[in-house]
């Protein structure tokens, strides 16, 4: 899965117990930011885990059991060639996925990564919860610039493991945090992603275009956007120009989130594209029509806030036979995490989520029946208690 046309190549290689897909989910922002300047190809590892309960999408490992074995290697290699992608300027990769990226990106020359000639003429390395693979070369041929970021709350990959792993680089720099088995996508985490791609990418501009950057009209308006949303407000960027507001309290039961993409031409000539997040398919597409023909009635005008209120008011007009058809036709998709999913971008905006990709299915069934059983006693004590009070009253009876 990639895009074309920028100048720069990014190969994203996921973690265990992910996919490509889920992997671009919770690199949105990052890619969003750079998309004027870079393409992001994201590759699915080649071995498919057994299904956990209440999974309907198998997800991945880049090799099987606790080692890479030779063949492994081979098949994760082909898997990156097939991609069609590249070449390479540099990796962006996650546990898992970050060790056999600084494999590869440490063997281009004699060794695995020679086996991959889109990595040829890689500039840089970014990596969150990497470790060294058995096998990793300890004198490299080249000062190969490198981005480790970890964690000591880590307990996947522990930090010091990561930074033995960047002592291997000669050009490394490391970045903490406190989030644990994770690749951050804070503000600031992105601000100091964006900074070390930009200033070691040959051609790739350390600003966006002009074409991306907003007008003195639409920074006004998001001005006015975050004054009035204030905190509703969940991330909002001047380029490329765009802000995405939270609408709480609404009638389908659940947060949901609206996304706003500013062109160059708009207001005048262009209506700013539209995305509707932590809905159901069917509630998306409904919000989603109501708020274009908001946006088609107010056209050359700003008309963000206008939008706002249209989506809110749809969602508040929906029949509630209609919310609930939906969200249960929905129920059951992704890892069994209902309407929403564990997996929605909807939870990356309103919950930070720590991106980690250990979660099993096992763990929500157990936290369920952990519950369960609590309440079932609760109801039991209160039972005891209750059948206790009616036999010392009948011991009270008259005599």
């Amino acid at each position: 899965m990639h895009a074309h046309g920028a100048e720069a190549q990014v190969l994203c290689l996921h973690g265990k117990r992910q996919d490509g897909e889920i992997f671009s989910q919770r690199l949105e922002k990052l890619t969003r930011r750079l998309a004027p300047v870079a393409d992001f190809t994201f590759v699915d590892a080649p071995f498919l885990l057994e299904l956990d309960q209440g999974q309907t999408v198998p997800m991945r490992e880049w090799w099987r059991g606790q080692a890479a074995s030779d063949d492994d290697l081979g098949a994760a290699c082909a898997a990156i060639r097939e991609a069609h992608g590249g070449p390479f300027d540099g990796i962006i990769g996650f546990s898992q996925g970050a060790a056999l990226g600084a494999l590869l990106a440490a063997t281009r020359a004699d060794g695995p990564g020679a086996s991959v000639p889109a990595l040829a003429a890689l500039k840089f390395l970014l990596v969150a919860g990497a470790f060294v693979m058995p096998g990793f070369p300890r004198a490299l041929q080249e000062d190969l610039p490198s981005l480790h970021v970890m964690s000591v709350q880590d307990t996947c990959v522990n930090a010091a493991a990561s930074a033995d792993l960047a002592r291997l680089f000669s050009a490394s720099a490391r970045h903490t945090h406190e989030q644990g088995h994770a690749l951050p996508v804070r503000a600031a985490d992105l601000d100091l992603y964006q900074a070390f791609i930009t200033a070691r990418t040959h051609g790739l501009a350390a600003t966006a275009t002009a074409e991306a950057q907003a007008t003195a009209e639409q920074k006004e308006e998001l001005e006015a956007i975050q004054a009035i949303f204030m905190e509703d407000v969940l991330e909002c960027t001047l380029h490329p120009p765009s802000v995405c507001v939270a609408i709480r309290d609404v009638g389908v039961g659940t947060d949901v989130a609206l996304r706003f993409d500013l062109p160059q031409g708009y207001p005048e000539t262009q209506a700013p594209t539209i995305t509707v997040l932590g809905l159901p398919k069917q509630l998306a597409d409904t919000c989603l029509a109501a708020v274009r023909q908001e946006a088609a009635a107010n056209g050359g005008a700003v008309m963000l806030f206008q939008l706002v209120n249209a989506a809110r008011e749809c969602l508040d007009s929906m029949p509630a036979s209609e919310r609930c058809a939906s969200a249960l036709a929905e129920e059951g998709q992704g890892e069994g995490q209902g309407a929403l999913g564990e997996d929605s971008r909807i939870v990356d905006w309103l919950k930070s989520e720590a991106d980690e990709d250990e979660v099993l299915g096992a763990e929500r069934i157990q936290a369920r029946i952990d519950a369960l059983l609590y309440f079932t006693l609760l109801y039991l004590l209160c039972l005891t208690f209750a059948l206790q009070g009616v036999g010392r009253r009948a011991d009270r009876g008259p005599h």
